[in-house]
């Protein structure tokens, strides 16, 4: 148990004792999906045994738009979802930028503007609905001359939520789970 916590380069604090046993609180750092320079590629380290391997990438033809390759943002607060939808487009050729909420997405639009954006609806600090909003009267503010374009991407599957999604701005609306060839065809459809 002493192990764990140094190998994961964190510290186990206890957090209290109760009858039937403990409950422990780990405190470490997060590596980020992607670093600045879009490479996610990690090397395996021989004195560290978790150490995730590299993964190749099979890059297949490359869409652009305008002489640029495409760029979308993914906003999921589950880590596999983000890293499914990353993985299908960055195999694709498609660059990928990753968000784990509503906030930081919207932080992500405003300095520039995506070919596509996948959006959950239920996230911690700002869910996918107030992240359209929000980044639709910011659009209509700065009289930004593009919109968003906006997909999307949820569990949340009635009438009522896609009524509610498109009317708050989004462009789409595709519920999980999705398969990859259906996630690409949606992005070539809207970007064409």
């Amino acid at each position: 148990m002493e192990e764990l916590p140094s190998l994961l380069e964190g510290q186990l604090e206890p957090n209290r004792v109760i009858s039937i046993g403990s409950l422990f609180k780990f405190l470490g750092t997060q590596r980020q999906d992607v670093d600045r320079d879009g490479d996610d590629r990690m090397e395996p380290s021989e004195d560290a045994p978790l150490a995730p391997l590299a993964r190749k990438r099979i890059l297949h033809s490359v869409p652009e738009v305008q002489g640029k390759r495409r760029r979308i943002l993914v906003v999921d607060d589950s880590f596999s979802v983000r890293r499914f939808v990353q993985t299908t487009f960055e195999q694709h050729g498609y660059d990928v930028d990753v968000a784990q909420n509503g906030w930081q997405a919207f932080a992500q639009m405003q300095s520039r503007i995506y070919d596509f954006v996948f959006l959950d609806i239920e996230m911690p600090v700002m869910n996918g609905y107030r992240c359209t909003q929000a980044i639709r009267e910011w659009e209509a503010k700065v009289q930004r001359p593009e919109r968003q374009v906006i997909c999307a991407l949820t569990s949340h599957a009635t009438d009522d939520e896609r009524d509610l999604g498109i009317e708050l701005g989004m462009n789409l609306y595709e519920t999980k789970p999705a398969r990859p060839r259906r996630l690409l065809d949606i992005v070539d459809m809207a970007v064409k």
